[in-house]
């Protein structure tokens, strides 16, 4: 579903991150946007994440911040144990 080379890109962006935590969102959200370098539309952000939109029903939320990481890792756990069908099906996290 997401090639090697913008795993490549948000693996870069994830090992910069602390050295961007002191920056307000708008200021991670564009230095995020410029080190990941995809192609796909951004639909949102939030404190914690960036979502785009895959172009194939499904969302990327790329984390911007410590505790973007950590909700990811949740909403991954949540989908991966869930038995329902739901929106969180229609996602992708890194």
């Amino acid at each position: 579903m997401i090639d090697d080379n913008i795993k490549k890109y948000i693996n870069l962006w994830i090992l910069k991150i602390n050295q961007y935590q002191k920056l307000n969102i708008l200021q991670k959200v564009n230095i995020a946007k410029k080190v990941l370098k995809l192609r796909y539309k951004m639909i949102g952000f939030g404190y914690h994440r960036i979502v785009y939109d895959l172009e194939n029903g499904f969302v990327l939320k790329v984390a911007i911040s410590i505790a973007g990481i950590y909700n990811n890792k949740t909403e991954n756990q949540i989908y991966h144990f869930s038995q329902e069908d739901s929106f969180l099906k229609n996602s992708v996290e890194f």
